[in-house]
């Protein structure tokens, strides 16, 4: 396995980390959990 292999799976790996994430932000089932986190005060 060469280097320019390793860099070719890991940008996969790092894609398919990064759409899994987009997902999960924004999945309908996420969305109430959200709201009620944004409406908290910071202090």
């Amino acid at each position: 396995m060469e280097y320019s292999d390793f860099r070719g799976i890991s940008t996969l790996l790092v894609m398919i980390a990064f759409f899994v994430v987009v997902w999960w932000a924004y999945s309908k089932r996420r969305k109430q959990r959200f709201d009620t986190c944004c409406k908290l005060h910071l202090r």
